[in-house]
């Protein structure tokens, strides 16, 4: 553009690449102007995150947190996520800071150290109706007033870039199996566990599928041993074997006469004709290579579960009396095992958890 002055001055004026009006717009603090240029100019995404960004951080130099976190939350994608987490850990700007993870986790761009810190978050905010929300429990995935539930507390956080649906859309992904969480699972229950929020790790291990975790859980987070039980009813029968000889110890001590009866019907084949569990626990009991649904089921051995009774040999001596008197000829493994560990419990002096006798009546036997 040419310009003529009235002195006869001739002046050549150019505009200015999009990257010169950005800068003296900068110096000018008149972000909203320069996003709203570079819009204008179709500028990439990248470009219009760098303006927000450069605009939350003149906010945040001013103390506005919150407004800066609006900026910041629409730089997500664009933007390392340390360098805002690092700037609202160091404010104490806790619900900021919320609001911000919870983003991540929403566009599924959290990694498992965002988890363990959201999670801090809520726990620290003693926020249970966002822990709900991001554990699925709002979808009735764990029964509500476990032992292990707090009590609710803290609402909503003020300024917050994700709204409550954020936290809720965490939870909803939850309930579609392990592969739809939008986090990591693992890192979710080991944080949820240590801050007590027992229930709300069971949810998540509901939702992931993981059957050891929800047993570690219910047996050493909340006491629930019945619940354990009724758990391990639901699967096939190797895999209760399986979970047994790691969690049976516990089962054993607290539940005796529950967990003897679980494993005699997993060390005694099952009648012909019967099914063990639901219809997809039958399936999976059969073993591999077995022809059609009449194939040999499987069938554990009492030498597995032997060292659960170190502490409780009356029961193991019940449990062998039983297994040898109702198992067909030829159908325990480990047969001769388990007469052997009969035939020492039978010789046994004293058996520690054998109940106490009457002293009147061992008196009366002594003196005839």
């Amino acid at each position: 553009l040419a310009v003529v002055t009235g002195s006869g001055k001739l002046y050549l004026l150019k505009e200015a690449d999009l990257a010169a009006q950005l800068e003296v717009l900068y110096r000018r603090g008149l972000h909203r102007l320069a996003l709203d240029i570079a819009r204008a100019n179709a500028a990439p995404p990248h470009v219009t995150a760098a303006i927000q960004q450069r605009w939350g951080d003149a906010l945040y130099a001013k103390g506005e947190y919150d407004a800066a976190m609006v900026q910041y939350g629409e730089t997500v994608g664009h933007l390392e996520p340390s360098y805002v987490i690092r700037r609202f850990l160091d404010a104490q700007r806790i619900h900021n800071l919320t609001s911000y993870l919870e983003l991540l986790h929403a566009r599924g761009l959290a990694g498992a150290d965002h988890t363990t810190l959201l999670l801090s978050c809520y726990t620290r905010l003693k926020d249970v109706a966002k822990l709900d929300a991001f554990c699925g429990r709002s979808v009735g995935l764990v029964p509500e007033g476990g032992a292990a539930s707090k009590a609710p507390a803290a609402g909503a956080a003020p300024g917050s870039v994700a709204s409550a649906g954020a936290a809720g859309e965490l939870g909803t992904a939850s309930a579609a199996g392990s592969s739809a969480l939008a986090f990591d699972a693992e890192t979710a229950v080991r944080v949820l566990r240590a801050a007590g929020y027992a229930r709300h790790a069971l949810a998540v291990a509901q939702a992931a599928g993981q059957v050891e975790w929800q047993l570690d859980i219910l047996l050493e987070d909340c006491g629930a041993h019945d619940e354990a039980l009724a758990l391990l009813e639901t699967l096939p029968r190797e895999a209760r074997a399986g979970a047994l000889k790691r969690q049976g110890r516990a089962l054993v001590r607290e539940r005796p006469e529950a967990t003897t009866r679980a494993l005699m019907d997993l060390c005694l084949p099952p009648p012909p004709g019967s099914t063990a569990g639901s219809s997809s626990a039958a399936a999976a009991d059969t073993k591999p290579g077995a022809a059609g649904a009449g194939g040999p089921v499987y069938t554990a051995s009492i030498a597995d579960f032997a060292p659960l009774y170190a502490d409780t040999p009356t029961a193991l001596l019940l449990l062998a009396e039983f297994l040898l008197n109702s198992a067909p000829p030829g159908g325990l493994a480990h047969e001769g095992l388990l007469y052997h560990t009969l035939l020492e419990l039978y010789l046994a002096d004293h058996l520690p958890d054998a109940p106490a006798s009457d002293p009147a009546a061992a008196e009366a036997e002594r003196g005839a």
